[in-house]
């Protein structure tokens, strides 16, 4: 039976038979191109590390706990293998093992090799093959690389300047938030000094200004949240560079505001029209519960007492619930439909999209959550007015039934709304 994942079974056999072999071969190559090649080789494969995969809660968990025999000794060597048996029992939990494991025999790898690279005797040419892979590191997104080379070779952390630099600007171009992060918590203040350009005259402003094409922008969902994204990237940029930044010109006179306007505006474009079809099919929804919660709030359970005007059973219990949560429907779809009524007549710019519009998205969709409920228990409530708790056992299922679209809305737009929330409020540089 074929594997599934084939480039990750043979990745994870050769960093085995390398890293067995740059063990025992103390003298294993004098050739610079032969590290320089392995190093690339190992930057090249996030999935390997730790830092590359994107693990789910349950998994994360697991993950921590997990001893592997390459970290053990001593009396956790029973430990290790209570998780070596357990994993070979449960198919989830081998996952996560296996996972493990080659994220540490890729660590040590790369600690083998830059042990081995600072042990050549020309130390500009360690420097130049260190930034290198730094370089390449840094368009995957390898965080450990930066880790073990810094640790490994202090004298790198001397290194800013222009190689640094342009470190830097491809993590920004690739739009790697994990070596931001790192680069700005590693350098502080010191991220941003001198006045950089590439070839192009670009400065790292431009680079963050220029629309990107790293996977990482498109799996995003919605163009209205990749705009937020690059917006966000610019902001944070911004942010490290010094104010006379934003005046600089390139090699075709342009700014990076000017940049970033030009390169966007297509998504712009496309973000509108992502924001207002989404608010149409949420506004249809909205519409409908104003409806009826309207009606309902005039045309009680059991009718009104003769010549009075005053609901029937206005003493229950039910009546109660009913009357609340019908008031409640329709104000928070009313509140619902405002604020997606909002989004259509909003003025779209790029700085629309950094926090106006998702704000008002997030808004809009938690109150039509809100008023499906509230609309659910009304109707419930209703129900059980009428039954006059006659029929206990169909009350429980009409009370379980009337949840399901509250569970249907839930599937189809709580992803939605989670992604809008994270992406706000929760970006990669919080």
């Amino acid at each position: 039976m074929a594997c599934p994942d084939r480039s990750r079974c043979v990745f994870k056999c050769f960093q085995y038979v390398a890293l067995d072999l740059i063990r025992k071969c103390t003298e294993l190559s004098k050739s610079v191109e032969s590290w320089k090649k392995a190093l690339y080789h190992l930057a090249e494969r996030p999935h390997a590390f730790q830092s590359g995969n994107h693990l789910g809660f349950w998994d994360r968990q697991i993950y921590q706990w997990i001893q592997i025999e390459q970290e053990c000794n001593g009396f956790t060597q029973l430990n290790c293998f209570f998780w070596k048996s357990l994993a070979q029992i449960e198919p989830s939990l081998k996952k996560v093992w296996e996972k493990k494991l080659m994220h540490i025999q890729a660590h040590t790898l790369l600690e083998h090799l830059v042990h081995k690279v600072i042990k050549l005797d020309n130390q500009l040419e360690v420097a130049k093959l260190l930034a290198s892979s730094l370089s390449v590191a840094a368009k995957f997104g390898v965080v450990e690389f930066f880790n073990v080379v810094f640790q490994s070779y202090p004298p790198m952390l001397g290194y800013f300047g222009y190689t640094m630099l342009s470190i830097l600007q491809n993590a920004i171009v690739n739009r790697q938030a994990k070596i931001f992060q790192f680069l700005k918590k590693t350098f502080g203040s010191a991220i941003a000094i001198g006045n950089y350009r590439d070839t192009s005259k670009d400065t790292i402003l431009h680079s963050a200004a220029k629309l990107s094409t790293s996977p990482q922008l498109n799996s995003i969902p919605g163009a209205a949240l990749r705009m937020q994204s690059e917006l966000q990237w610019f902001k944070e940029v911004e942010k490290i560079v010094p104010p006379h930044f934003g005046n600089l010109k390139n090699s075709e006179d342009m700014t990076a505001q000017a940049v970033f306007t030009k390169e966007h505006k297509h998504l712009v474009v496309e973000g509108e029209k992502w924001m207002k079809e989404t608010a149409t099919s949420c506004s249809l929804i909205a519409v409908l519960i104003v409806t009826v919660a309207f009606a309902a709030g005039f045309t009680v359970p059991g009718g009104y007492k003769d010549n009075q005007g005053i609901p029937v059973f206005l003493g229950s219990n039910s009546f109660k619930v009913f009357a609340i949560s019908d008031a409640l429907a329709f104000f928070s779809s009313t509140a619902s439909l405002l604020m997606f009524l909002s989004i259509f007549t909003t003025r779209y710019t790029e700085e629309t999209f950094l926090n106006a519009l998702p704000r008002k998205l997030i808004f809009g969709i938690m109150m039509l959550f809100l008023s499906v409920a509230a609309t659910m228990v009304a109707f419930s409530g209703g129900y059980i007015i009428m039954l006059d708790n006659q029929f206990p056992l169909v009350v429980v299922l009409l009370a379980l039934l009337a949840f399901a679209p509250v569970t249907v809305l839930a599937l189809l737009h709580i992803p939605l709304f989670v992604e809008v929330v994270l992406s706000t409020y929760r970006h990669p540089f919080y």
